[in-house]
């Protein structure tokens, strides 16, 4: 999957994503970001160990450090207010001052790192089913405008999670997740029929073979979930690999299940 000598990541349609080598340590950085000069990095389960308090010489040796308790929510917290010394519950941080390194941990979920190209602020989630189901990626968003962006400056890299064919989910629970994405649909006099039918067409979810479950694509919903709060698809950029299938590269709740994770961060310029 990887190939050190052309530094990128195989079988990929375009160049995206890139894995990087730098003080010894292994990561991947999307273009997006890096085309606009956002120091950043997705790293691998190799890191598990070590903390943003080592990781992060690898954006910037001086930056202060800014992390989550994370819960699973919506809760969107400026960096300062929560700090590697004084963690707050919250699943995602915007920068509110400049050369700040903003962290998250994942396993299946999916890491995202976002950055307004003219404001130059930038914030780091965490976003599994229950937060996506509370609407996270779209809160975050708003957050960023409220703050003085607009929609055209705002970039977004979903980093690795794990992949549909991977994630089974139960039916009832997947429909109730996911019906944040249809607000016009009357869920108590719609027959699921249809809902479903509409999940299947928005590539969210595809029947399992197990009756009452099927496999979830969390990334296609978040995906969903940023183009309704009226960003263009070009303005995403989505990682491929997956970490449940991906185990030299990445630690998953899914195939492990056990409390591991792995670590990505952004700076402030």
């Amino acid at each position: 999957m990887f190939n050190k000598k052309e530094n990128k990541v195989e079988n990929l349609s375009t160049n995206e994503w890139f894995w990087v080598e730098k003080n010894k340590r292994l990561f991947l950085q999307a273009s997006i970001l890096l085309e606009k000069q956002f120091k950043h990095g997705f790293f691998t389960k190799t890191e598990e160990n070590h903390g943003p308090e080592v990781l992060y010489s690898c954006l910037n040796k001086t930056s202060s450090i800014h992390l989550l308790q994370q819960v699973h929510s919506s809760t969107i917290i400026k960096a300062s207010e929560s700090t590697n010394l004084k963690r707050l519950s919250g699943d995602a941080l915007i920068s509110d001052n400049s050369n700040q390194s903003l962290w998250a941990y994942s396993a299946d979920c999916i890491p995202i790192l976002i950055a307004d190209k003219s404001t130059l602020k930038v914030g780091s989630c965490h976003a599994g089913w229950k937060g996506l189901a509370n609407n996270i990626i779209y809160k975050l968003i708003n957050k960023f405008i409220k703050l003085g962006s607009i929609k055209e400056d705002i970039i977004i890299a979903l980093g690795p999670a794990i992949s549909q064919r991977n994630y089974e989910f139960e039916l009832n629970l997947a429909i109730k997740a996911t019906s944040i994405l249809y607000p016009d649909i009357d869920y108590s006099t719609t027959k699921n029929t249809h809902i479903i039918e509409k999940l299947i067409y928005d590539k969210i979810i595809n029947f399992s073979e197990e009756k009452g479950f099927v496999f979830l694509d969390i990334r296609n919903f978040a995906t969903k979930q940023i183009q309704e709060s009226g960003l263009d698809l070009d303005q995403v950029s989505v990682c491929p690999l997956c970490t449940f299938k991906e185990s030299k590269f990445f630690n998953s709740w899914r195939r492990q299940g056990e409390r591991v994770v792995q670590w990505n961060g952004i700076l402030s310029p």
